[in-house]
């Protein structure tokens, strides 16, 4: 039968390594670092709602979905807490709209700067808040080296 937590992540990688590769070949954002961050923020695609693959929050006026996530508040305690995110209308799209918004958002500037580096990437999103988590970083870093191979 095999390793259900390998079948999931070779799934994971079918599903969406042949656009990020495509993204990082036509804008330079590193693709193992985007499917990193996306199987974090799924569960290896086991948890996508409104095909937001990144725990992007709508803002006002944009169509969203309503759930549950944990955040770290400002006294780093873990509260469940209910949020609009974004809803997409295929999860390409989300991937497309994460690029733009770490390209041209300015904020966050040296991630985009650093697109072709994974740890640094990963240190400058969290450094301006991309994520409430305190070990984000690592987090991206560590599931980033679990990434099954992918033929690149």
């Amino acid at each position: 039968m095999g390793n259900p937590i390998v079948k999931k992540k070779e799934k994971f990688m079918e599903t969406y390594a042949p656009i990020a590769f495509l993204i990082e070949k036509l804008v330079g954002i590193s693709a193992k670092a985007m499917l990193a961050q996306c199987a974090l923020e799924t569960d290896w695609g086991t948890k996508v709602k409104g095909n937001n693959l990144f725990g992007i929050k709508a803002k006002k006026g944009e169509p969203f979905v309503g759930f549950s996530s944990y955040e770290y508040d400002e006294d780093n305690s873990l509260k469940l807490q209910v949020s609009k995110f974004k809803k997409y209308g295929s999860t390409c799209e989300s991937m497309l709209d994460y690029v733009r918004k770490i390209k041209e958002e300015g904020r966050y500037y040296n991630a985009w700067i650093n697109r072709d580096h994974p740890a640094l990437y990963f240190e400058a999103l969290s450094d301006c808040g991309y994520a409430t988590d305190p070990m984000y970083a690592y987090k991206c870093r560590s599931v980033m080296q679990s990434l099954p191979e992918w033929g690149e």
